[in-house]
């Protein structure tokens, strides 16, 4: 497998890509650095996109559903 390839697979799906591509990225140090910060921006992406849910937010949009 190349490089190209290799991260073709990896912004198709970074996890899943991380375990079927080990073998490039042991041997390719510009790959696993790639494979590495792009890991590090969705870890970054889902934090930013965990937003808390307020207490008692279920029960006010059943409300509003029934009362609509």
């Amino acid at each position: 497998m190349d490089c190209s390839e290799t991260r073709r697979q990896l912004l198709c799906a970074p996890e899943q890509a991380w375990r079927d591509l080990e073998d490039h990225l042991l041997k390719c140090r510009q790959c696993a650095a790639f494979a590495s910060s792009l890991l590090r921006l969705e870890a970054q992406l889902d934090d930013a996109t965990a937003v808390p849910v307020p207490d008692g937010l279920s029960a006010r949009v059943l409300l509003h559903a029934t009362l609509t």
